[in-house]
């Protein structure tokens, strides 16, 4: 599935991310934020999905 940018973006917003974060590589991210996009991933059926 491939999603638009816009709706990435509108997920990314939904989920307290800054518009300055969404431009961010996932390197410079903190913990945290990593955090939330690996379980936004799995949620979302990213990879590493379940089932």
């Amino acid at each position: 599935m491939t999603a638009t940018y816009k709706a990435v973006a509108r997920l990314l917003t939904m989920c307290q991310f800054s518009e300055a974060d969404m431009g961010a590589r996932i390197g410079t991210l903190s913990g945290g934020e990593k955090a939330r996009v690996a379980t936004r991933q799995v949620v979302f059926g990213g990879d590493g999905a379940v089932g």
